[in-house]
């Protein structure tokens, strides 16, 4: 996305016009419709991004149970756009949504539950 805006700054500076016209002119000639299309797609791959780093978290999280560690991990936005709190606790994990003030057990007296979540939900 940042080489399509200095495609397009690079035109500017030559006179090619309106900036916003040439963002959608470089982002059709990338293959996207138009400019508010690349925003969209850099948006989904960011999301799944940060929902495969959420599944990678949530597995560490299930081995720590496992084994018998007591462990808190609170993600940040490099990760989703809501913090949530995962953390073992006599040998079970959990994942909380403080904000939708929910929980989710991951792991109950040693058995993995089923994880329903869906990325971009």
């Amino acid at each position: 996305m940042d080489d399509l805006k200095k495609q397009a700054r690079k035109l500017q500076r030559k006179g090619g016009g309106k900036h916003a016209d040439l963002l959608n002119r470089v982002a059709r000639s990338a293959g996207y419709d138009h400019w508010h299309h690349v925003t969209l797609c850099h948006k989904e791959t960011d999301e799944r991004a940060g929902f495969g780093k959420l599944n990678a978290e949530l597995d560490l999280i299930i081995q720590a149970a496992r084994a018998g560690e007591t462990r808190i991990v609170i993600t940040g936005p490099e990760m989703i756009t809501v913090p949530l709190v995962l953390f073992t606790s006599q040998g079970d994990a959990w994942m909380l949504d403080a904000n939708e003030g929910s929980a989710m057990c991951l792991i109950w007296r040693g058995e993995a539950m089923q994880r329903n979540i869906v990325c971009g939900q």
